[in-house]
């Protein structure tokens, strides 16, 4: 057994003495002993007390008798205790069923108070909302209307709520028990929503709300109809106006928006004369935003369609003529002066290219009528402001007609870019307002384009041409391969603008119509090239530089085909890897990488500077107009909210006065409904959204393949065709030798001066193309000195130039220099007379050999610095067989003692000293570090 501490403490305070550890210990322990030891002890005890203290004994035993008699009388009192908390038990469980019995009645009270108050608050309008909605001042609606009119629209978003429940179908069917069953169950953890409909004063009172709404619609329709028409006022300026004035009133549009798919009921009762009673206030109301809105349309289309009618036909009447061309020489256009029907022509222009084999142009004398020249200088000005008619007419100047396009499509994508915004913004996301105001005018353009510029119909603009002054129709500009290249890329570059850097996509089908009208007539344009080289025939390519005395003046003269491929060929495609090039930059942010606040207002900017520009086209005869300027909204982005394809309206506060305190419960449960519905929808719209952007990204990267296939069909067109001209070239040649050696029949292989001759006229061809692909710049890309050769791959043609100019330093050589170069060359041994013999004639003819071999290249090359690089060339290569020869002489006179024994080594050989002693004269520089 254990022993605690206080036991160990009990048992030191004995104290054992010497005899009794004698007895006890290390003895045997004997049970009976023991016991009887113990009884004498107890008996000894007994006797002492008794002799001692005999006569506590009786009163000992009268106490106890007392005791007794105390403890039956205790218990006789905790008998009747028991009794009475047993009755206090009981009415306490009487009480406890009374309260719960009372504290239920009072729940349910409460909660039946709670249910018919909410029903009521919501079936009931209340008066101030109703006085305010009808007596308010028609002329000025405050704050204080739409306030009620924020409250009107909760009252029916919950109504709207109710109706769709799960509890309730369409038709007035209610769904089946089970099913309201579980949707009560999840609902009752959050409150308990009684439907509506089953309140029979619910179809009473069901008029009175839609009709505060019919009225209210009406009143914010004839306010909105009262602002609308100082849009119209002249010289003013309506961006400004829409962003001072109109979006300040974008809630009342939203209003009338919002409220006819409230008003619609899901549970309509009854027919009456055909239609049913409760869809007629929803019909109202539809009717009243969409007259509305077709009212803001007439106005703002109209509108554009007038400013851009007198901006484009006013741009038209300062365009150079292209039916007759007063360049090259022609100084017409200089002397016209003013602004007259007739219209001067363009400098330095041709419209109409001739075919690219025809070699007797007019203007061929002069310069080469396939460069692009100055008109690539409009890439460099894509997104520059807009022209202002006035200021070019105040000056005196007069532009092409690819500048009008570019400064109209300028202007259209900033007006657009600002009206598609404020529209969205200002009616709540309605996407069909933006197409209905800009479709008369997009429709103009696209008629403008096909009438006027492509002559493709007669129509309306025509119309609109006779009445203008100074206007007239682009006769040439249908034919002008340049000029439809250059629109095209001018549409490619907006759109992808529109796309990557502004994010909206609502020009797509506009920029599809022109590029359909623009492609087809640049491909018949392009068409015409191909068919006419395709025709092309030899000897009338050959006969074009038979003027030329000599065959070796014909040999060293770019053919004027080549010419104008060249021209050509660089043309079209620095103006489509141009393209490329420019969306390169927009992608990386090189175009209009500037930060967002700056950026905002280079917008609003350029959205000020495209309606003054309008203003000043409409009003072109006043010498009063002056420039304004819109202010840049405070805020986000103008574009910011065009990606997220949803405008809300800014959060209004309520007033104090609508919010009393016996209608709490009443608007936080409709504001909790409310939410629950916007939650749900929110959720919707998400995934919407999220496949509205998939299906969008789709699209883009299906209409950038297909304009990529398009431009990587023109290049490789003129890829091709570059073939083609090789291949003329070649023939030309042949032709021109046949013409020059009579004696040489058809289909001979060309051997020595021929072969050199033919060799030299196809270099001077190749060298012609790879030099013009060098030095062309892309048209815009002067201040980056982009070439084309850095965005092109030119490999074939170099290779091909590279194969040709060695094969004539070889023919070259060989030419004057056969038996030498052959010894030279040769693997195996070489007799010793041979030998002797060649070093003899090398010894006699070199100089001369080298004088005719530079005066030949030079006179079959047809550029100089070209002529000494293949001399030189030719000139190292025979210092290397020099250095050949003199091994092999050596190696003779050592293997052949005797019979060079009359002939020393000296008088063999010429030492590459002597060689390039002589070559200095040709003013050649060489290169000896090859030689050793």
């Amino acid at each position: 057994m254990d022993l605690k501490q206080s036991d160990l403490d009990d048992l030191a305070s004995i104290t054992v003495d010497d005899d009794f550890l004698r007895c006890n210990v290390d003895t045997d322990f004997d049970e009976d002993t023991s016991q009887a030891t113990l009884q004498d002890v107890c008996t000894a005890f007994v006797q002492s007390f008794l002799v001692d203290k005999g006569e506590w004994i009786s009163s000992l035993h009268l106490s106890l008798k007392e005791c007794v008699t105390v403890l039956e009388e205790m218990e006789t009192v905790l008998a009747k205790f028991i009794q009475q908390l047993e009755r206090i038990q009981q009415d306490i469980g009487d009480v406890r069923e009374t309260l719960a019995k009372t504290s239920i009645e009072l729940n349910n009270a409460k909660t039946t108070e709670r249910v018919l108050w909410m029903a009521i608050s919501h079936l009931v309008v209340p008066p101030e909302i109703v006085q305010i909605v009808t007596q308010t001042n028609d002329g000025e609606l405050g704050m204080l209307f739409q306030l009620t009119l924020k409250e009107l629209l909760k009252y029916l978003d919950y109504r709207k709520g109710v109706w769709q429940q799960p509890g309730i179908v369409p038709g007035g069917q209610e769904a089946p028990l089970s099913h309201r069953w579980s949707s009560s169950r999840q609902r009752s953890a959050r409150e308990l929503r009684l439907p509506l409909t089953e309140f029979k004063i619910y179809y009473e009172l069901l008029t009175v709300l839609d009709s505060l709404t019919v009225f209210a619609c009406v009143k914010v329709r004839d306010f909105l109809s009262r602002k609308l028409p100082m849009l119209t006022v002249p010289n003013t300026n309506v961006c400004i106006l829409q962003e001072n004035s109109l979006k300040q009133l974008s809630f009342y549009v939203h209003f009338l928006r919002s409220a006819p798919p409230l008003l619609r009921h899901a549970h309509a009762r009854g027919v009456q004369g055909g239609h049913q009673p409760t869809l007629i206030p929803y019909r109202i109301t539809r009717a009243i935003y969409s007259e509305f809105k077709q009212h803001y349309c007439l106005i703002m289309s109209s509108l554009y369609l007038r400013k851009f009618q007198d901006y484009v036909l006013t741009l038209n009447a300062m365009e150079y003529s292209t039916t007759a061309s007063a360049s090259f020489g022609s100084v017409s256009s200089t002397l016209l002066s003013g602004f007259t029907r007739v219209q001067p022509a363009a400098p330095n222009t041709v419209y109409t290219l001739p075919p690219v084999t025809d070699t007797h142009s007019k203007f061929t004398g002069s310069a080469n009528v396939f460069e692009l020249g100055t008109r690539g200088e409009i890439f460099s000005r894509v997104f520059s402001p807009p022209l202002i008619p006035t200021l070019e007419k105040a000056a005196g100047r007069r532009h092409s007609y690819e500048e009008t396009l570019r400064s109209l499509l300028h202007l259209l994508i900033d007006t657009v870019t600002h009206e598609y915004l404020f529209t969205f913004e200002f009616f709540s996301g309605d996407m069909s307002v933006y197409v209905d105001v800009f479709q008369p005018t997009l429709q103009f353009i696209v008629d403008y384009l096909s009438e006027v510029v492509l002559t493709q119909s007669t129509g309306g603009v025509r119309q609109l041409l006779n009445q203008h002054p100074c206007s007239s129709v682009n006769v040439k500009a249908k034919d002008d391969t340049y000029g439809l290249l250059t629109l095209i890329r001018l549409c490619h570059e907006y759109r992808f603008y529109m796309k990557t850097v502004r994010r909206l996509s609502c020009l797509d089908s506009f920029f599809d119509s022109l590029l359909v009208l623009l492609w087809p007539a640049f491909k018949r344009t392009l068409d015409a090239q191909l068919v006419a080289l395709r025709c092309a025939q030899v000897s009338s390519l050959a006969a074009v530089t038979a003027h030329l005395r000599t065959t070796e003046e014909r040999v060293a003269t770019v053919h004027p085909l080549v010419r104008n491929y060249s021209a050509l060929s660089c043309s079209l495609l620095s103006i489509a890897l141009g393209a490329a090039l420019a969306e390169e930059r927009m992608v990386t942010g090189e175009i209009d990488a500037k930060p967002t606040k700056a950026r905002n207002a280079s917008s609003e900017a350029s959205s000020s500077r495209s309606s003054s520009a309008l203003a000043r086209s409409s009003s072109s005869s006043s010498s009063s107009s002056s420039l304004s300027s819109s202010p840049s909204p405070s805020g986000s982005s103008p574009y910011a909210n065009a990606g997220a394809g949803v405008a809300s309206a800014p959060p209004i506060a309520i007033d104090a006065a609508l919010r009393e305190s016996s209608r709490q419960p009443a608007l936080s449960s409709l504001n909790a409904s409310a939410s629950l519905v916007r939650t749900e929808a929110q959720q919707t719209y998400a995934v919407v959204r999220r496949r509205a952007m998939e299906m969008m990204e789709q699209e883009d990267a299906a209409d950038a393949a297909e304009s990529h296939d398009r431009f990587v069909a023109l290049i490789g067109n003129v890829d091709f065709v570059r073939v083609q001209v090789i291949h003329y070239a070649e023939e030309v040649v042949k032709h021109v030798l046949l013409q020059g050696d009579a004696r040489q029949p058809a289909g001979v292989t060309f051997t020595g001066k021929a072969a050199v001759m033919r060799d030299a006229y196809v270099v001077n061809q190749l060298h012609y193309m790879w030099a013009a692909a060098q030095t062309c710049v892309l048209p815009g890309e002067a201040r980056h000195s982009v070439t084309l050769t850095e965005r092109f791959d030119f490999s074939q043609l170099r290779e091909m130039y590279d194969t040709y100019r060695a094969r004539l330093q070889e023919e070259t050589l060989n030419l004057y220099f056969s038996e030498f170069v052959n010894v030279a060359r040769s693997e195996e041994s070489v007799p010793p007379p041979v030998l002797i013999q060649v070093a003899d004639q090398f010894l006699l003819t070199w100089k001369f050999a080298l004088d005719a071999l530079r005066t030949e290249v030079t006179s079959l090359i047809y550029e100089s610095q070209l002529a000494n690089e293949i001399v030189a060339q030719v000139c190292m290569e025979c210092l290397v067989c020099n250095t050949c020869f003199l091994k092999i002489i050596s190696a003779a006179v050592e293997s052949h003692p005797a019979v060079f024994a009359q002939r020393p080594i000296r008088t063999l050989i010429v030492s590459n000293q002597n060689i390039l002693q002589h070559m200095r004269n040709y003013s050649v520089p060489l290169d000896t570090s090859d030689l050793s």
